[in-house]
């Protein structure tokens, strides 16, 4: 479905656009080229290896040093999280499982000397927001643009594929400005954005706090090396209309053992201690009808490590340590999926 947008209707705050010029090094320019062009590129994930909440005194630390730098944008995102404050102010948190079969592909065309909307191949309204939202801030408002999204990401299935478009579209038109804002500030530009964002964007792992923007503990150099299965029982989930997960204070205690436990294991690479703790805590979030007798089963049956779910959808994925011999059960596995005629996809971290 094509989509257009009157660009000349919207209008932003200036001193929005002046916080944003900062972060992102977009400014307006006198002699922009009649025409600009750029692409990007994002993976989609396949739920998460790990969802839950950090205790961080530090996270309170840098909301203050973003509030007293870019007090706009730290208002708007703050107000994502405070509908549901958690105890000791612990931060929201994930680690993406990626899924490199799945990725969303965007390139942005500015016609810097026509007036006009802004225009999509897809039914896009946080792409085309984002495009006229940097237009202004290049002194281009109201200028004629085109979006061009393609992508195999599966919609409302927990895969990311919002995150994924948004993404690529925020690559896209940076690259056609001929900018390079730090993987920090794209974090904050995606919650900005999305109100909760995947970091599909980063390319080691890392703890993200998903509904503020901002890494709060990295975890090494190298994912888990895995051999994945994931795969699609059915069903869609809007993720926008998931309140955002609670957490009691017995409940973050566990968190806490849970997130050393995992930094410990990615740092040594054992795998096999990743998926366990995936899977658990997979079973601690019961907000989703995952059916986690059926994927106990499944682990048994083709000796899998552990499993991993969308904690705001219906995918899940086998996870298996790489070795030769997990390929032949990841094999068994994929043969039974196709015999019951369950969309899946293989990969290895």
């Amino acid at each position: 479905m094509n989509q257009t947008a009157q660009a000349s209707n919207d209008h932003f705050d200036a001193a929005l656009l002046a916080e944003l010029r900062l972060l992102t090094g977009v400014s307006p320019r006198p002699n922009w080229p009649d025409l600009l062009g750029g692409q990007g590129e994002a993976p989609g994930h396949f739920g998460e290896l790990y969802q839950g909440a950090m205790v961080s005194p530090s996270a309170s630390e840098a909301d203050h040093a973003l509030a007293r730098k870019y007090p706009r944008l730290a208002a708007h995102i703050a107000w994502q999280d405070e509908t549901e404050p958690l105890p000791w102010n612990a931060t929201r948190t994930l680690l993406d499982l990626s899924c490199a079969p799945l990725r969303t592909r965007a390139g942005v065309c500015i016609h810097t000397r026509e007036d006009g909307d802004v225009t999509a191949n897809a039914d896009a309204d946080k792409c085309i927001r984002v495009v006229k939202l940097v237009l202004a801030m290049a002194g281009l408002q109201g200028k004629r643009a085109h979006v061009l999204l393609q992508s195999n990401i599966p919609p409302a299935k927990g895969c990311g594929s919002s995150s994924a478009d948004v993404t690529a579209v925020w690559q896209a038109i940076f690259r056609a400005l001929g900018v390079s804002p730090t993987d920090e500030a794209l974090s904050l530009l995606l919650v900005f954005s999305e109100r909760a964002s995947n970091p599909v964007h980063l390319r080691q792992p890392c703890l993200f706090a998903q509904r503020r923007g901002r890494i709060l503990r990295p975890l090494g150099a190298a994912w888990p090396a895995f051999h994945v299965l994931g795969f699609d029982p059915g069903g869609t989930v809007r993720t926008e209309d998931l309140p955002p997960l609670r957490y009691t204070a017995n409940e973050l205690r566990q968190h806490c053992v849970f997130i050393e436990a995992l930094s410990r294991a990615i740092a040594q690479g054992d795998a096999a201690t990743v998926a366990r703790i995936a899977a658990t805590v997979a079973r601690a979030d019961d907000r989703l009808p995952h059916d986690h007798s059926q994927l106990a089963s499944q682990v048994k049956a083709f000796r899998a490590g552990g499993y991993a779910v969308s904690h705001s959808g219906v995918v899940a994925a086998l996870l298996w340590p790489r070795t030769a011999e997990a390929m032949r059960d990841r094999k068994r596995a994929m043969h039974e999926l196709r015999s019951t005629g369950t969309p899946f996809w293989a990969w290895s971290t």
